[in-house]
């Protein structure tokens, strides 16, 4: 008897499982982790396309306070001196892209 015989002996005579039950638990491990992987891809992809809404929310929140500090220094005295001098907010316009769907 071989080492690899009395191996696979002793593996059976500890565990009770032939070979082929060992190979079938393996690949049901195997599917039952692809599954997993493939819902937690699927997650983190809604994960993504949130984040990427929450920043072009945050884009467009900065470019509205950036108008409103502009239109408000324009209505004190000589504000419209200052705003000579700094660029207009209407220039840097966020452009918003539309969302992707996969």
């Amino acid at each position: 008897m071989s080492y690899a015989d009395r191996a696979a002996a002793q593996s059976r005579a500890t565990d009770g499982r032939t070979e082929a039950e060992l190979l079938a638990s393996t690949v049901r491990s195997l599917a039952e982790a692809d599954e997993t992987s493939n819902r937690v891809l699927s997650t983190l992809d809604g994960q993504t396309e949130q984040l990427q809404r929450v920043q072009a929310d945050a884009s467009d929140i900065d470019y509205n306070l950036d108008q409103s500090e502009w239109l408000l220094r324009s209505l004190k005295p000589f504000g419209w001196v200052r705003n000579l001098f700094r660029k207009d907010p209407a220039q840097g316009a966020p452009t918003r892209r539309p969302p992707t769907t996969a």
